[in-house]
């Protein structure tokens, strides 16, 4: 599925904000259209904050094979599915959760279906 999420930060998580503005002036932004969550679907442009090494838009597979899977070995950390990118979403959703952040504002952030998976785990709705 194509689309975008948007990304949210811990609201004192300031330190977070400095960083991705220092990474922002060293890796200025890249503007891009693609189409919302189908190839048919209303073309959307945004700016890519990460990219790959020719300037495009980050791949999943690529990114797993070349750099996430690689530096999970590199720590000693097993690969599979409680250490992939999914466990590290649910892991970041957390995180929002815990610094305070809505379930609606984080699970519409990630382009979740439902807030049932963040409820189970002792959340209430918003």
């Amino acid at each position: 599925m194509l689309g975008l999420v948007h990304v949210l930060l811990p609201h004192e998580r300031v330190s977070h904000a400095n960083e991705a503005g220092r990474h922002l002036e060293r890796y200025p932004t890249i503007t891009i259209t693609l189409p919302w969550k189908t190839l048919d679907g209303s073309p959307v442009t945004a700016s890519l904050i990460f990219t790959g090494p020719m300037g495009l838009s980050l791949d999943r597979n690529r990114f797993n094979d070349r750099a996430w899977r690689p530096t999970l070995r590199a720590a000693g950390v097993e690969t599979g599915r409680d250490s992939g990118m999914r466990a590290l979403r649910h892991f970041y959703a957390s995180v929002l959760l815990d610094a305070g952040e809505s379930i609606k504002a984080v699970t519409s952030g990630g382009s979740w279906v439902t807030t049932i998976p963040a409820s189970r785990r002792g959340r209430t709705r918003t």
